[in-house]
């Protein structure tokens, strides 16, 4: 390869790793509890990043509401179970979210609790590069149900090589995407190499300990 070589349209190079995302399970319920397993980017530290679990009793997350329930998670550990208390559990529905900051604007992942006490299939913030041109990238982003991406202040932000959203510099580019919880983003005006690695982050707020999702790719030769 000549260094400094631009990319040529394409793709995401063969080999690249799958996006990463935060998770969330709901693994059962008592009367007065919910359990949950949780999974969150590489470097996160909950504790010390002030993440949260919010619980409503609705079968989405209403966002003007008030949770329920906030549960500071008490643990610097990027994944793990938690039993969430102080409930009265009945036979509606309830949805749980992970939350990657203290605000449930923050919400990276959620979970429902169906009426009658089923579980259903969590959903999750994620970020994904869709075509990479010779001076651009196109994004596809996903957020959670009802979410206003640009109103509660997410952002995007693009790296080289291999960068954690816990310890990176100012990034190459940046954007920020409207108030549709899902859509597509193109950042321009790149000078990307061929062969060589870079990093997108997704984050829930201006702190970029709130990162939700990560897609690290190279592009072809």
């Amino acid at each position: 390869m000549v260094a400094g070589r631009a990319v040529s349209a394409g793709s995401v190079a063969l080999g690249s790793p799958p996006p990463e995302q935060c998770v969330l399970r709901v693994d059962g319920a008592t009367a007065k509890t919910i359990d949950v397993t949780y999974g969150t980017l590489s470097g996160n530290q909950p504790k010390s990043y002030r993440n949260v679990l919010a619980v409503w009793e609705s079968s989405v997350i209403p966002w003007t509401v008030k949770p329920l329930v906030r549960v500071r998670l008490a643990q610097n550990v990027e994944s793990g179970l938690e039993t969430i208390s102080g409930l009265e559990v009945t036979r509606s529905a309830y949805t749980v979210a992970y939350c990657t900051g203290p605000d449930v604007t923050d919400a990276c992942a959620s979970a429902v609790l169906a009426a009658g006490g089923v579980a259903e299939a969590p959903t999750s913030v994620s970020i994904a590069v869709d075509e990479i041109g010779a001076h651009s990238l196109s994004i596809h982003y996903r957020t959670l149900y009802g979410y206003l991406p640009q109103t509660y202040r997410n952002w995007v932000g693009l790296w080289p090589g291999l960068a954690s959203p816990y310890n990176a510099p100012a990034p190459m580019a940046r954007a920020v995407p409207t108030d549709a919880s899902e859509g597509r983003l193109k950042l321009d005006g790149l000078d990307l190499a061929a062969d060589t690695t870079y990093t997108l982050i997704y984050f829930m707020d201006e702190s970029q300990t709130t990162a939700a999702a990560v897609h690290t790719f190279r592009t072809t030769t």
